[in-house]
């Protein structure tokens, strides 16, 4: 093994289908919402072209958006003004629409929403892996992002990793084994991959781990997976399935940690 798995985290006790959406409001007070990263002031300059500066204007870029939410945000204008080719900058605003931080307003320009738009974006993204995975078995059919995925699906496919293994450590290159469909290019994969998560790092949900490749997940995911088995326990009631799961008054920390062992051993089975 790589790395030594994270101790499991607690999953919320006692939910229940009833009553899940003053739950889901509990849920999310419970989080810790990203903040803007610490900042190293740049001035647009010909000279800030390097990737540390690009990074720095990214760091600036969203310190600055939480601050005043701008509604016309322009990526031609900011790969002008800071001297950034514009399929950087478009690439990192992308990431930050798929992740709620901004949205489209109409071509070219967008709108700021705000860091605090992360967590309920992650809490349905995993809601939804958790609903499935009751049906798919197979970790790369859970995680099946298709041959050619945008860098907002594979940023937010990443962080579902996370959750769905219940750890806070992952290596990029197990993860790009799990996404790696046969066909594409395992270079390529790796690096949007690197690309993803040095975005994720601007924005504060990851950071570099000892090891090299491992990312630390730096949110608080107890409060998104207890939803996600929420909704699961919801759709399991719903369809009338018989099985163990549905069977069981709730979730116990038992059943939960039983089915985190196998599927880190699938995943680690996989990703040798």
């Amino acid at each position: 093994m790589e790395y030594p798995y994270a101790q499991f985290t607690p999953i919320v006790k006692g939910i229940r289908a009833t009553g899940l959406k003053a739950r889901v409001g509990k849920l999310s007070k419970s989080c810790s919402p990203v903040q803007p990263q610490s900042i190293v002031p740049v001035v647009p300059s010909s000279s800030s072209s390097a990737s540390s500066s690009t990074s720095n204007v990214f760091r600036q870029l969203i310190y600055e958006s939480e601050k005043y939410k701008p509604r016309n945000i322009t990526i031609m204008a900011i790969a002008r003004e800071y001297n950034i080719q514009h399929r950087r900058v478009y690439d990192f605003y992308n990431l930050l629409t798929a992740l709620g931080v901004c949205k489209i307003m109409q071509k070219g320009q967008l709108s700021w929403v705000g860091l605090s738009a992360i967590e309920p974006t992650l809490m349905q993204a995993y809601a939804s892996v958790e609903a499935d995975s009751a049906n798919k078995k197979d970790i790369k059919e859970v995680f099946n992002v298709g041959s050619s995925p945008s860098l907002g699906s594979l940023a937010i496919n990443f962080i579902k990793m996370y959750f769905y293994l219940n750890v806070d450590t992952i290596s990029m290159r197990k993860v790009s084994k799990i996404f790696h469909d046969g066909k594409a290019d395992m270079k390529s994969l790796e690096r949007r991959l690197y690309l993803v998560l040095n975005f994720l790092e601007i924005i504060g949900i990851v950071s570099h781990a000892s090891k090299t490749g491992v990312y630390k997940l730096n949110i608080d995911r107890e409060c998104i997976i207890s939803y996600a088995w929420a909704m699961r326990k919801n759709a399991t009631e719903a369809t009338l399935d018989l099985s163990l799961e549905c069977l069981l008054n709730r979730f116990d920390s038992t059943y939960l940690n039983t089915l985190y062992g196998v599927r880190q051993a699938v995943f680690d089975s996989i990703c040798v």
